[in-house]
């Protein structure tokens, strides 16, 4: 998980220091021939974002593996069965610390519900992040247009 996250971190900064150095060139106010690499700055930064887009989409594949494998390994040692932690009080051990997580044995029993390339759940932290890196890579893609045209 924190590999997934550190990653996640470097697009994010390899993107926004991209646009940033983009911006900064556009300012300098160029000779038209010096444009084209204003432009490619730009067009590296769109491709790394839609790069690092995919690239945590992948990362967030994996880590729905991790939990359904989680799931079964809490399943065999009988984690999901409520246990009596005092007298009236019984709840599962299993570890569930996401709303993806408290699906529990549902995407085991049937993985057509849940497949592991599913569209992300809207609104969640990586729905988030690849909407902010698709949301970089089209500013770039206008930083483009913006400098050839201008």
């Amino acid at each position: 998980m924190r590999l997934n996250w550190d990653r996640t971190q470097y697009y994010l900064v390899l993107n926004v220091g991209l646009l940033a150095a983009g911006v900064a060139l556009f300012k300098l106010d160029l000779p038209i021939p010096t444009r084209f690499l204003v432009a490619f700055v730009f067009c590296v930064g769109a491709v790394a974002g839609l790069f690092g887009a995919a690239a945590v989409r992948r990362a967030h594949n994996y880590y729905r593996r991790t939990v359904y494998h989680k799931a079964a390994i809490e399943t065999l040692l009988g984690l999901w069965e409520p246990h009596e932690i005092e007298a009236g009080c019984s709840v599962p051990l299993a570890i569930s610390t996401t709303s993806g997580m408290d699906r529990g044995l549902d995407p085991l029993r049937n993985p057509a519900l849940q497949p592991l390339d599913a569209p992300l759940t809207r609104g969640s932290a990586t729905w988030i992040t690849v909407s902010v890196l698709r949301f970089l890579a089209a500013l770039h893609l206008a930083g483009v247009l913006i400098v050839l045209l201008l």
